[in-house]
């Protein structure tokens, strides 16, 4: 992969590459062989300068079209940069999109899952509510029947002990009653003897007087 540092666009503009030379039409009577000057010396040496032009020709139209395919292929080398960096830049974006929704469905299920547990944890504490609630109501109604069977041994209780007590009061009542008539009659009795007492020393003590009037009070 390309790296970063390189994907910065060159500043350099591309060299242009001048055309070929105007080529010149020879005359004709030029068209032919070149003709030699007439002495030896001078035509060598016109022949080796042809020769040198000719390289020296040669070798820069080399290095022109070396520097011209090295610009062209660092722009090339630019534009595959360019577009791997766009394309890198798109994956990255695509990367991050997928990621953030990856995250973001993490989070509702996260959300989801907290709100579930939340959710049978009340279940869970409203059950355990409502069985305590139907255990004080079951171990109310056992207390109720519980203190109904106290309450109604209590008043059996009650009951016998106030029959007794009737019974009882029943039994001194007459006692009373026997007593008090016992009593009285006892009363009546000892004044009937006082009464007969009474008399009978008063008669004795008339029988004993010797006078007219006792006598007449006798007859």
């Amino acid at each position: 992969m390309t790296p970063i540092g390189s994907s910065t666009t060159s500043r350099c503009h591309t060299p242009f590459k001048s055309p070929s030379p105007a080529r010149h039409n020879t005359p004709a009577d030029r068209s032919g062989p070149l003709a030699l000057p007439s002495s030896g010396s001078d035509s060598t040496v016109d022949i080796m300068q042809f020769q040198e032009c000719h390289l020296a020709k040669l070798q820069f139209g080399t290095q022109f079209d070396s520097v011209t395919t090295n610009w062209s292929s660092r722009e090339e080398e630019e534009e595959d940069v360019s577009k791997s960096l766009r394309h890198f830049e798109i994956n990255n974006e695509c990367r991050k999109s997928v990621s953030e929704s990856k995250t973001r469905s993490w989070e509702e299920e996260e959300k989801n899952k907290c709100c579930l547990r939340y959710q049978r944890e009340e279940a869970k504490i409203q059950a355990w509510i409502n069985l305590q609630n139907a255990k004080a109501e079951a171990q109310s109604k056992k207390l109720e029947v519980k203190i109904q069977k106290m309450r109604s041994n209590l008043e059996e209780k009650l009951m016998k002990r106030m029959a007794i007590v009737h019974r009882k009061a029943e039994e001194r009542r007459t006692t009373a009653q026997l007593q008090h008539q016992e009593q009285i009659e006892k009363v009546a009795d000892q004044s009937r003897k006082m009464m007969l007492t009474r008399q009978n020393s008063h008669l004795s003590a008339q029988s004993s007087c010797g006078c007219l009037p006792c006598r007449n009070h006798l007859i």
